[in-house]
């Protein structure tokens, strides 16, 4: 289980540690605008980024002493969190489509136990790095201690559901876009669904 989570310049933060329990539950509490949904989103984007780099570039682009490059994506194929532009993933951009480099990025830390190896657990490590040139987010590996066979944690992250419409209609990807900006976050999740509902019903009418 995760140990501790630190984020650089991401959304809010400049550069800030969260210690969390990796043996039992972990609970953020505090007032509005102090961080809490920023540390799930960071999980949720630490782990969109590590699935993006094993897929374009294979599990080895994780591991320690990768020197290769990292893997690029357009906006439409940013999904881990709802957000209009992804310049708001950074705290302070300068300006739109700016290349800083890898400014931003989000380093997970974990222990890692092996029933197949005796032992105390081996204490992980993982920094996914992310830059932003035009209207592409680039990710990299910037800092592992991974080996091919280490075990990553998965992160399973649920967007809240508020925005529900008295009477709520099928919403176009472009309008789905505008409900982001409003807050509308649980229609845009309903619409999906719905979606995944209406082409599970065509696949089973085809067989």
């Amino acid at each position: 289980m995760f140990k501790e989570v630190r984020v650089r310049n991401f959304k809010r933060f400049t550069d800030q540690k969260f210690e969390l329990n990796p043996k039992g539950l972990t609970i953020c509490a505090g007032p509005n605008n102090h961080g809490k949904s920023t540390l799930l989103h960071a999980l949720a984007v630490w782990a969109f980024g590590v699935s993006v780099v094993q897929r374009f570039k294979g599990s080895v682009a994780i591991t320690k002493g990768y020197s290769g490059q990292g893997a690029g994506i357009s906006r439409d194929d940013f999904t881990p969190i709802n957000i209009p532009d992804l310049k708001h993933l950074w705290h302070n951009l300068k300006s739109a489509g700016s290349d800083q480099g890898y400014s931003m990025s989000i380093t997970v830390t974990w222990d890692e136990n092996k029933d197949s190896v005796p032992g105390p657990p081996v204490l992980r490590t993982l920094t996914m790095a992310f830059s932003l040139v035009q209207d592409r987010l680039y990710i990299k590996a910037l800092d592992s201690n991974l080996s091919l066979d280490s075990q990553i944690p998965e992160v399973v992250y649920v967007p809240p559901v508020a925005g529900l419409d008295a009477r709520e209609e099928f919403a176009t990807p472009a309008k789905r876009r505008a409900m982001l900006g409003r807050g509308l976050a649980g229609s845009v999740l309903r619409n999906f669904l719905l979606e995944l509902y209406l082409t599970s019903r065509l696949l089973k009418s085809c067989h």
